[in-house]
């Protein structure tokens, strides 16, 4: 060590290093063994910890199937998927079901006239009005700085008002820029309303057919001038060509004229009246385009072009789908292509349609991805016990132990997880309440094999039933009483808890006073009673605005408040609206969709015209919604909407959650249900594992702090043993250095004796 004195055999011959290291190493025999004691648990401290990462992986497999999203889910097959695809959830329900797409959705989507170019020709300048549907109308301003066609575009596209601007050259000569706006949302009721007061300028026109100005050709001898006039009555844009035939004056000249461009002509005509009727006369029509010529001399080949322009490029049109095969076909519509309200739990893509075409839509259980999470559970089961396996058991070829072997706790975890995954699961028939019921079967090792083809004849025979094997169950005595959920918490109970239900959950209502029957004599809303806001749990709708019209009846005034109440820009919550008839009166109550304390329906801060005394709901009754209550096993539960909860720690049933759609004239005295509840497989495991692996309080992890523990007191006493050794090795050192001084010391101190000695011996010599 530093700043020891080594003098090896100095004085003594000794060799003192090799006698201390020989020495020090008969006292390391201890450290030796707390090394080895310290490596050895270490070593289980890394077994525990890949075991456990073994049993999380269990638990999430074991999760899965213990959920009903993991029987729950639905696969669908379509006919002819260029016609439409499907998606179902687990809501829908299996079968085969015959489908027409009988017309797709589209968004309407108008042009203005056409305009020479984009970014030097002024529109105008003033606001610009877009509504998209009912949607609020947004306005667009225009000024002297940006007022272009360009400028426009990109002003309605930053506005945010339901469409979306695109500048479309069409390819005409002359005016070919035109600006085309499209609905964002698809659907017959969101078409596009413009209005605008531009002035100053060439405003596009998007309510009306427009008509061009006459273009003279590049080349013509014509020298007069030439004017469009008339409303063009047609129904698609046209560009119509006035081509002279003879040239001459207008008395001589003679013309022929074009409505597809100059593709097409028709008869050839005389000029001589100087104002034309442009038309298509191959067909015969007249559409109501006229140009006149002033009187001046034209040339045989000499070209006029006249474009003629419609608003509507794509009518706005609801999607419809017909069910059934038959003549009676049930047709539903849809604003969007992608149809959720033809078939319960199933959405429709439709791709395009065909009235003589059936789609034939199969949807079924998805039983290949049950079956995949059953062999999942299986295979992280094996795994885990696999492991447990290598590391407890002697190989007397090989003369090893496994590092856990004689662990109790390891094997206390082999046999619960053995005994919930190979037992009987209680309060199920006998005939599915076991794995080998699925064709699974248990190897000499304790590891599981699935035959592939039983367990497919489970699933096909019985899914409910291969469920329940692995869920958590429960079955009720009362049809409004029922089993949602049990938690890790819940014990298990197939001769079931007794409910008694003592308040059932109500909605929050909005109860009018009584208004004239509107079947009677009519109600109607104006300008001067057409708003409304309402308060729903708290959050204000925008300004409800009524469509103004007489109402004939209390439904359809219902109807139309519902509707304007789903179509608020807030984040208010569903309600239903109801006109309660009472004879040559009646009144309007509105409710909350949802159950409980805190759903409540009020009128909100109205506007001077509201609607809210005309609909009797200016001193309406509010009553706030409330919670069910009741008990389980005499134990009081909580209540949350119609979800009653076990929260109390000292009953068998906590975690336990029913709901109960009892009414409050249903609530009787006493016991109103007996609930059943059946852990399967799958849920039986998952709460073992839960406890096994919890992060912070879990099983595993107190072993492994344990084992952390004994590990770190191997340390402490280490560290204590090499410092004692290395004070033993310090005080050996020293006396070994002492040794050699003392011992230099009397070699010397004999060495002047000897050579005095010797010197007196000298003198008597010489004497």
């Amino acid at each position: 060590m530093a700043g020891t004195i080594s003098i090896d055999g100095l004085a003594s011959g000794l060799n003192t290093t090799e006698l201390v290291d020989k020495l020090m190493a008969i006292e390391r025999r201890s450290v030796i063994l707390l090394e080895a004691g310290q490596a050895r648990v270490n070593n289980q401290l890394a077994a525990f910890r890949v075991l456990n990462t073994k049993l999380l992986a269990f638990q999430t497999t074991a999760n899965t199937v213990s959920r009903s999203a993991a029987f729950s889910a639905m696969t669908t097959s379509v006919s002819d998927e260029t016609l439409l695809t499907a998606t179902a959830t687990s809501d829908a329900s299996a079968g085969t079901y015959a489908v027409t797409v009988r017309a797709l959705a589209r968004a309407h989507q108008i042009a203005s006239q056409g305009f020479a170019d984009t970014d030097s020709t002024t529109i105008g300048t003033g606001e610009v009005q877009i509504q998209v549907g009912d949607a609020e109308t947004v306005a667009v301003t225009v000024d002297s700085t940006a007022n272009t066609l360009a400028d426009l575009r990109d002003a309605i596209n930053a506005a945010a008002a339901g469409v979306s601007a695109a500048i479309v050259n069409d390819g005409s000569d002359a005016v070919p820029y035109r600006l085309v706006l499209t609905a964002d949302e698809s659907g017959a009721d969101n078409t596009i309303a413009i209005t605008y007061t531009l002035t100053g300028g060439a405003a596009p026109v998007f309510d009306a057919n427009a008509v061009s100005d006459v273009v003279a050709d590049d080349g013509n001898t014509y020298a007069g001038t030439a004017t469009s006039s008339g409303t063009y009555t047609g129904t698609a844009n046209a560009s119509y060509v006035v081509e002279i035939v003879d040239g001459g004056t207008l008395a001589t000249a003679t013309y022929r004229v074009s409505a597809d461009g100059g593709t097409t002509w028709g008869s050839t005509l005389a000029l001589a009246a100087g104002t034309i009727d442009v038309y298509d006369d191959v067909h015969g029509s007249d559409l109501g385009v006229d140009a006149t010529f002033a009187d001046d001399t034209f040339a045989a080949g000499d070209q006029f072009t006249i474009d003629a322009f419609v608003p509507t490029v794509q009518q706005a049109a609801d999607a419809e789908v017909g069910i059934g095969s038959g003549t009676g076909q049930i047709v539903v519509k849809s604003s969007s292509n992608t149809v959720t309200n033809a078939l319960p739990g199933v959405t429709l893509t439709l791709g395009k349609a065909d009235l003589d075409d059936t789609v034939n839509i199969t949807v079924a259980h998805d039983t290949t991805a049950v079956k995949t999470n059953i062999n999942a559970f299986v295979t992280k089961y094996n795994e885990a016990m696999t492991f447990i396996r290598e590391q407890t058991r002697y190989n007397a070829e090989t003369e090893t132990a496994g590092i856990l072997l004689g662990n109790t706790s390891v094997l206390q975890i082999q046999r619960d997880l053995r005994e919930i995954v190979l037992g009987n699961v209680t309060g199920l028939s006998s005939d599915m309440n076991r794995l080998s019921a699925l064709g699974i079967s248990v190897s000499a090792t304790g590891t599981m094999t699935v035959d592939s083809s039983d367990l497919d004849d489970a699933l096909d025979d019985d899914l409910d039933a291969v469920a329940r094997l692995f869920q958590a169950s429960g079955e009720s005595t009362h049809t409004k009483v029922n089993f949602v959920a049990a938690t890790d918490d819940t014990v298990a109970k197939p001769a079931g808890y007794t409910v008694a239900i003592t308040q059932a959950a109500t909605r929050g209502t909005l109860t009018g006073t009584s208004i004239a029957d509107p079947a009677i004599g009519g109600l109607t809303i104006d300008d001067t009673n057409d708003k409304l806001v309402l308060a729903i749990n708290g959050a204000a709708t925008s300004t409800l605005t009524l469509t103004h019209k007489t109402y004939n009846s209390g439904t359809e005034l219902a109807n139309e408040i519902a509707a304007k109440i789903a179509a608020s820009d807030s984040a208010v919550a569903d309600t239903a609206v109801t006109f309660v008839d009472e004879g040559a009166t009646g009144h309007l109550v509105v409710r909350t969709t949802g159950y409980g304390s805190g759903s409540t329906v009020a009128l909100g801060i109205n506007p001077s015209n509201s609607a809210s005394t005309v609909l009797g709901l200016a001193a309406a009754t509010a009553t706030e919604g409330q919670d069910v209550a009741g008990t389980v096993d005499g134990v009081a539960a909580e209540g949350s909407g119609r979800i009653l909860k076990v929260t109390n720690a000292t009953s068998d049933a906590e975690g336990l959650w029913l709901e109960v759609t009892l009414t409050d004239d249903e609530v009787g005295s006493g016991v109103d249900a007996i609930v059943s509840v059946i852990k399967g497989i799958g849920k039986q495991a998952t709460d073992l594992l839960t406890y096994l692996t919890d992060p912070v309080d879990g099983y595993m992890k107190s072993k492994e702090n344990r084992f952390t523990t004994q590990v770190e007191s191997y340390t402490d006493q280490i560290e204590r043993k090499e410092a004692l050794i290395e004070k033993r090795r310090a005080r050996l050192v020293a006396q070994f250095v002492r040794l050699e001084t003392t011992l230099q010391t009397l070699q010397s101190q004999s060495s002047f004796l000897e050579n005095n000695l010797m010197s007196i011996q000298d003198m008597k010599s010489d004497d």
